[in-house]
């Protein structure tokens, strides 16, 4: 459904959109504090559990938020034509991630460059110039598989996921922090 900014349809969606920030907001903070617990105390398998859980959580919470976004960005609840495949609507979602996140990286990279940047920021040898070209898709196929049972989610690797593409994850969900409500503000 299309709609335009400030009618009925926008107000309903950025009441969703705050309310799915709530979650990924709360899956990270989880992760986080089930990760500090494990850092001081040591690992075991309940703890693993418990942080792995929380991590993918806060994957699958963030990609729909991305995905709620995307379609408050197109004015269109559909996001895309209802004749395109699941796999086209995806490779739409992937696109529409990775230019967000490449405006972010490039951002961050030029307030470090400029001295902009905040005086606890990394250094700028810890942002690469280009996001990984796969990023948007290996996201999405951890969401997916966090979402879904499927003899798949076995394979992945949710480690090297963290060591490989956290870093862009942050950058989505710091700049989407605006989104969280104000006292004010109605949430589902």
């Amino acid at each position: 459904m299309k709609f335009t900014i400030g009618d009925q349809t926008d107000r309903d969606q950025c009441v969703a959109l705050q309310d799915e920030f709530l979650h990924c907001s709360d899956a990270f903070n989880h992760f986080r504090a089930l990760a500090t617990v494990a850092i001081s105390a040591g690992q075991d398998p309940w703890r693993s559990y418990r942080t792995r859980h929380a991590y993918s959580a806060f994957i699958h919470h963030l990609y729909e938020f991305m995905r709620g976004a995307h379609a408050r960005e197109a004015l269109n609840t559909q996001t895309t034509n209802k004749k395109l495949t699941r796999s086209e609507r995806a490779k739409l979602d992937e696109a529409y991630i990775s230019h967000h996140t490449q405006r972010l990286l490039t951002n961050r990279r030029v307030a470090i460059q400029n001295g902009t940047a905040p005086v606890w920021e990394n250094d700028i040898s810890y942002y690469p110039e280009k996001i990984p070209q796969e990023f948007a898709k290996t996201f999405r196929e951890y969401r997916n598989n966090h979402a879904h049972v499927t003899h798949e989610r076995s394979k992945l690797n949710l480690t090297e996921f963290y060591e490989k593409y956290h870093k862009y994850l942050l950058l989505l969900l710091q700049d989407s922090r605006w989104w969280s409500p104000r006292d004010n503000e109605r949430t589902l």
